[in-house]
């Protein structure tokens, strides 16, 4: 299969049971998150729910472009900024962002690939004078999407 920025297009579920976090504030938050992604040439829209360990949920949006341009992440329950994040799309299947909290507590970059089915994120942030770095795994949810592999 050939990539194309349209790939990113489809509903991901994050894999918990390959995520490795080094800052102590990110291990064992979310027991689950699911992602809704649309890519149309350079337009990326993206709406995370996630499911935090003590059972409580959230979601949050960001609607931009793989244009190297900062905009906000939005939790959707109360209009709030989460981050401002700027996505870029470097070749077929690399993709690339820097994000700030917003109240700047904490920055950070992300590399991400996307293979098939599966999304591989790497990333590193930097909090309290502190440098952390994680990787998360995303697979295709092909029940959500309705697409058959074979």
């Amino acid at each position: 299969m050939t990539n194309t920025a349209e790939e990113w297009t489809g509903h991901w579920r994050w894999r918990s049971d390959t995520a490795v976090f080094t800052n102590p504030h990110h291990e064992n938050v979310w027991r689950e998150q699911t992602q809704e992604v649309r890519v149309e040439g350079q337009a990326l829209f993206m709406k995370t729910r996630q499911v935090f360990m003590d059972g409580s949920v959230r979601s949050w949006t960001w609607d931009g472009a793989f244009d190297g341009q900062p905009r906000p992440i939005i939790w959707d329950d109360d209009g709030s900024t989460m981050a401002t994040i700027a996505f870029v799309l470097v070749d077929n299947g690399l993709a690339g962002d820097v994000y700030r909290s917003a109240d700047g507590a904490f920055t950070g970059a992300e590399y991400l690939t996307i293979e098939e089915d599966r999304v591989r994120v790497w990333g590193s942030s930097t909090s309290e004078g502190r440098q952390y770095t994680y990787f998360e795994e995303w697979e295709r949810d092909n029940q959500a999407t309705g697409r058959n592999r074979s």
